[in-house]
């Protein structure tokens, strides 16, 4: 495999892909990070988002805070972050596949076709498969960062990869340690040769000491708060009822079966003699060693009392969420070889995303995929004729191309589609969080409003959208209890049916409360928690002052 090919790959998997961001930008929330960061919001050490972001060690907010500093605007910042993630998610999917199909066109068209897949058919355990479209930076950049590691790895690129591997921490923790765990056990088990991994350990220092360094910032500023012990179990029970990221996995789960099918595919092909062990092989033992710790996450999920709490706050079942990214890319990769078969999943996969617009999507999984098999097993009967009759179809050019022409037909779909989100991002100003940002004080947020902050750089008394940060900071917990109870009209303790393992408020559900209230009870919630201004959906009508509305939201004064 040529240094020059594997470069090429990743500049135009990741020129793509960062053009691909920019088409679904979304405000980012690791710019509320930088802006805390940076001082241009305040709260006091008893607001809950002052909690959360007090105890969230992350370099992404040190690196925004440092960009927001000299003057780069958060609508610019934001953008950039949508490029990158969707950069390093394309050159993650880009470079399994190539690995496999050694094709550098047909994997760098590849992740967008998986992305569209993937939104049809969600294969995450817990934590949803984010690689772009999405404003939650960490979980999104995090999971295609570790997939980009361990492709670094196969392309011998050591000393690159050590440097990623070092400053992993630094940009989430918990990946970090999940990574770290399987390659501990896939090179106790291995042959490496003591040089490759004094290569690796070279770029790991590097990045580490950049992790230690931003951790000793990170602790420097940090406010220590007394130890959580009185009642916390409640509270955890509790919180349980809400969170939606560490449910427990049952064995009919898609991503189980994605992941068994992954084990067994990788042990069958690890015992191949034409293996490409420079390659291939950390690809499948990283499948299996995310297979098998996925499996035991599964298993703990039944039993969360019995989970210590580090274990449980770092969402373990999401290692599931590996192998289905990994599993699909390696067999589209191994199947666009000279096999018929390739080409065959290329066109079913194909028709299943265009009929998925307008039928069942399970149904076109199913009979899609029964050809697929069906062909499969008719090549195991007939072996000789198949390849006779195979060899004759490839050998016209145009039949080689088919999977890319028919990527290339997705793409351009896609583009024409999307293309115009560019500008409308950056382009549009809200009316109502301009007006937002000449007060001064703090805001209310009404249900599942996230990200305000970003927009209006006015701090934020609770999103009721991002509850389940609760659990990394556990001593808001009575703190975020005595406003849902006095704001919200909503019990920590006892939830409405509509937002259990919702992971917080959903929307409108405060509506009805919040449009009794009368002004003096609004006066009242003033001066308890010092809030000024109210921010609801545009369909509220609330006792107080007006100050702003349009479509979809609506400014009032108390």
């Amino acid at each position: 495999m040529k240094s020059v090919d594997i470069r090429n790959l990743l500049l135009i998997s990741g020129i793509w892909g960062f053009f691909v961001g920019l088409m679904h930008s979304n405000w980012q929330i690791a710019v509320e990070g930088g802006q805390f960061l940076a001082g241009l919001v305040h709260y006091s050490p008893e607001d809950p988002h002052f909690m959360f972001m007090n105890i969230a060690w992350t370099s992404l907010h040190q690196i925004t805070a440092l960009l927001l500093k000299v003057g780069i605007s958060e609508k610019v910042l934001s953008i950039v972050i949508s490029g990158i993630i969707a950069m390093v998610s394309c050159q993650a999917i880009s470079g399994l596949v190539y690995i496999f199909s050694k094709s550098i066109f047909f994997s760098a068209l590849f992740p967008l076709f998986y992305f569209l897949l993937e939104k049809k058919m969600p294969l995450g355990a817990n934590y949803p498969i984010m690689l772009w479209d999405v404003p939650h930076t960490y979980g999104s950049l995090s999971l295609s960062l570790v997939i980009l590691i361990i492709i670094l790895l196969a392309f011998n690129k050591d000393r690159t990869a050590g440097f990623l591997l070092g400053l992993l921490p630094s940009i989430h923790i918990g990946w970090a340690c999940f990574l770290y765990f399987i390659l501990l056990i896939i090179w106790l088990f291995s042959e490496k040769k003591f040089s490759q991994l004094m290569t690796i350990f070279s770029g790991f220092f590097i990045g580490a000491t950049i992790s230690l360094i931003s951790f000793l910032h990170f602790q420097y500023y940090q406010i220590p708060y007394p130890k959580f012990s009185s009642h916390i179990e409640k509270y955890i029970n509790a919180f349980r009822q809400w969170d939606c990221h560490r449910m427990t996995i049952h064995i009919s789960h898609p991503s189980i079966l994605v992941n068994i099918i992954a084990l067994l595919y990788s042990i069958y092909n690890l015992k191949q003699k034409n293996i490409d062990q420079n390659n291939q092989e950390i690809i499948y033992k990283s499948m299996i060693g995310a297979s098998l710790l996925g499996g035991v996450a599964a298993i703990f999920s039944h039993f969360p009392d019995q989970t210590p709490l580090s274990i449980y706050q770092l969402m373990p079942t999401r290692l599931l969420n590996i192998n289905a990214v990994c599993l699909i890319a390696c067999v589209a990769g191994r199947l666009n070889t000279k096999d018929f078969r390739g080409y065959v999943f290329i066109l079913i996969a194909s028709a299943i995303y265009f009929l998925g617009q307008t039928t069942p999507f399970g149904l076109t999984v199913l009979i899609g995929f029964g050809i697929f098999l069906g062909l499969t097993i008719f090549r195991e009967i007939f072996s000789k004729h198949y390849e006779l009759w195979t060899n004759k179809f490839l050998h016209y050019y145009l039949v080689k191309q088919i999977p890319i022409i028919l990527l290339l037909i997705i793409h351009i779909q896609y583009i024409v589609c999307n293309i115009s989100h560019i500008h409308k991002f950056y382009l549009h100003t809200d009316t109502v969080m301009e007006a937002a940002k000449k007060m001064s004080g703090k805001l209310l947020t009404s249900s599942d409003m996230t990200l305000i902050q970003a927009r209006t750089q006015c701090p934020v008394l609770l999103y009721g959208e991002s509850l389940d940060m609760m659990m990394y900071a556990l001593y808001s917990a009575p703190r975020i209890d005595k406003i849902l109870n006095d704001i919200y009209a909503i019990s920590l303790f006892d939830l409405p049916e509509k937002v259990v393992n919702k992971g917080g408020l959903t929307r409108y559900i405060d509506k009805l409360a919040w449009e009794k209230r009368s002004h003096e009870e609004w006066l009242k919630i003033k001066k308890k928690y010092y809030i000024t201004h109210v921010l609801t959906y545009a369909n509220y009508q609330l006792n107080l002052k007006l100050i702003k509305k349009n479509a979809c939201y609506a400014l009032y004064e108390i």
